[in-house]
């Protein structure tokens, strides 16, 4: 494969078959703490002609975005990744009065009601009220200032703000950049990779901190030197940590994204769901359409229309669902979630010329006791992104392995792709109609989930599937 960098934007390009090259784009990987959220993020995917200069043309757009990192849901609302807290208030006023000296000073609306100065820009004051939740980890915040705003503690300027025009929004950043490094891995060996190099594998390190919004503000005043701020101070650097978010992203040489998650919440806040995986929609590549499915699900009905995902539905026409929970009243296998979905890209013919699948491998979360636990498999939207829930309650930890990749289906009856981890290949095979898939297998393997109208037989070192219609796991064991 080949590494490139140029600032903040990492590109991977693998060979793909032998006439394509696949080339991924990841931004942020060089940013540490800013004035904004930034988080390791998926750019863009492209296919080119292997003869072409990819850096000229792209012969196929598949995804283009600028979210698809993986925000917590702590406290009833999104942190995290490219998330805030919804606890600042911005006041519009071109003759505020105020200066950065004045940053960390505490005013009262007329309700009484405590709220910071965090910030001061030409045009508006970055506000944050006291925290008016049950307790320092179950917080909340106050959305709207009462009246005028009257001095109560630590300005130079102390003259009452006239709140004519004042706007909600997120504070940010919420996230402390503790450790991001890229790596280009040759063999066992393992290094910084800087602008351009040949690997046989990338690995991108996003480490931070998710900062609890209830604690800056105080911290920010505490802090305050001898005669106020001279600057807007960073505010990432104030505040104490509740989560410890860690995900490495592995990029083999197939062009599969591993994504090896880690985060551990550090204090006691509400922390109800992870989404832990993410995905934006498809590009329309090839004209015909794109088609969702989402295997081991039931068929479900919303607003007086019944989809059923175990079959590919058009999801780039419509009708959509607007909001959906997964629950296990949708599930094939009430001890099995739904854990993967597969979009195909179809031609103008209706042919699927192209597949992309987002999905968890079965282990650490693998075990059928633990996984009755989950209780949402994902969400879906009306933007159609893959929000899969490991687990819906207070959560302590997550753990997980989860995998992107673009692989070219079978045909429109049979798709199949592998994933490699930490010496075990995961064969995923869904039937779409009636087909038979042969591949070789080493002695060591099992078939860990089938579903639907598939039988499977074993001769000689090869599986051989046959069905109408369904979907089956086979884990290989390559050492």
């Amino acid at each position: 494969m080949q590494f490139m960098r140029y600032r903040d934007v990492a590109s991977v390009s693998v060979d793909f078959d032998k006439d394509y090259i696949l080339s991924m784009k990841f931004t942020g990987t060089d940013v540490t703490n800013a004035p904004y959220n930034r988080p390791v993020d998926f750019y863009a995917t492209n296919l080119y002609k292997a003869d072409r200069d990819s850096t000229i043309y792209a012969d196929s757009n598949l995804s283009q975005t600028t979210d698809e990192a993986t925000p917590l849901f702590i406290n009833g609302d999104y942190i995290g990744a490219n998330h805030g807290e919804h606890a600042q208030i911005n006041v519009y006023g071109a003759s505020h009065g105020k200066s950065f000296s004045d940053i960390g000073s505490v005013w009262l609306d007329n309700e009484g009601a405590k709220f910071t100065l965090v910030a001061v820009y030409d045009g508006y004051l970055a506000f944050v009220s006291e925290n008016i939740g049950e307790s320092e980890e179950r917080y909340s915040f106050k959305k709207e200032i009462s009246g005028s705003l009257t001095h109560f503690d630590g300005a130079e300027h102390k003259d009452k703000i006239q709140v004519n025009k004042q706007i909600n929004t997120m504070l940010m950043p919420s996230i402390r950049v503790i450790n991001r490094k890229v790596y280009a891995c040759v063999g066992e060996e393992r290094f910084e990779a800087l602008l351009s190099t040949k690997a046989d594998r990338v690995e991108i390190v996003d480490e931070y901190y998710i900062i609890n919004p209830a604690t800056v503000a105080a911290e920010l005043t505490a802090l305050r030197p001898e005669g106020g701020y001279s600057y807007n101070p960073q505010l990432s650097d104030f505040g104490r940590p509740m989560v410890h978010y860690k995900i490495i992203y592995r990029i083999t040489d197939d062009g599969t994204v591993l994504s090896d998650i880690d985060i551990r919440r550090l204090a006691p806040v509400n922390w109800t769901r992870c989404m832990g995986h993410m995905c934006q929609d498809r590009a329309n590549a090839y004209f015909g359409g794109i088609y969702r499915c989402y295997p081991k699900t039931l068929p479900l009905a919303c607003e007086g229309v019944t989809y059923d995902f175990t079959v590919p539905y058009r999801v780039d026409a419509g009708p959509y669902l607007k909001d959906f929970a997964l629950t296990s009243d949708f599930w094939l296998d009430k001890n099995s979630p739904p854990d993967r979905m597969v979009d195909y890209l179809a031609d103008t013919k209706g042919d699927y010329v192209l597949a992309f699948t987002a999905g968890y491998l079965p282990i650490f979360d693998g075990e059928r006791t633990v996984r009755k636990n989950i209780t949402n498999a994902q969400l879906l939207y009306s933007t159609r992104k893959f929000y899969p829930i490991l687990k819906d309650g207070d959560i302590e930890a997550v753990r997980g392995v989860a995998f992107k990749k673009y692989f070219r289906p079978i045909s429109n009856n049979i798709s199949a792709f592998s994933v490699t981890y930490s010496g075990k290949k995961y064969h995923y095979v869904d039937f779409l109609g009636d087909g038979e898939y042969t591949f070789e297998c080493a002695e060591k393997s099992e078939v860990y989930e089938c579903y639907g109208d598939i039988e499977i037989a074993r001769n000689n070192g090869e599986y051989t599937l046959r069905g109408t219609h369904g979907t089956a796991l086979i884990i290989e064991a390559l050492r």
